[in-house]
């Protein structure tokens, strides 16, 4: 199945905006269920991360709402999911990208973005990037 993208801001946003008081829509990209929500075009790897999490979502608007619940109240099942999500972005850069300058600093973004405040610091650093890059 492929994710609808949609360009508007979900009605869910203003609810996770709540819970994740930094996030803000100009750069946030949200999947819920069969649908991915930006405001702009998404490269193959942060595609290949929102479509994880579909597919973590089952490509259900039912089961999204449940797993939201989750992701928003469960900071051990977040993680969980992004490290998933994350690796399988980072995966898809390197298997683009064969500079290993390039991936390096690449895996080190992502790092940052999952032990950031947008997650609300779930994870350290270092933590994250060797979370991201086992497979």
């Amino acid at each position: 199945m492929k994710p609808k993208i949609i360009k508007n801001k979900p009605i869910l946003f203003f609810l996770l905006k709540w819970f994740f008081p930094s996030i803000i829509w100009e750069n946030t990209v949200i999947s819920f269920g069969s649908k991915i929500y930006t405001k702009y075009r998404l490269d193959l790897p942060l595609y290949a991360h929102e479509f994880t999490h579909c597919e973590q979502q089952r490509f259900s608007s039912l089961y999204a709402m449940v797993w939201w619940v989750k992701y928003i109240t469960n900071s051990q099942f977040r993680m969980s999911q992004e490290i998933d999500a994350y690796r399988t972005q980072y995966e898809v850069f390197k298997s683009k990208i064969k500079d290993r300058e390039k991936v390096n600093r690449y895996l080190y973004l992502l790092a940052q973005e999952l032990s950031g405040r947008r997650y609300n610091s779930i994870i350290n650093l270092t933590d994250a990037i060797g979370a991201i890059k086992i497979r």
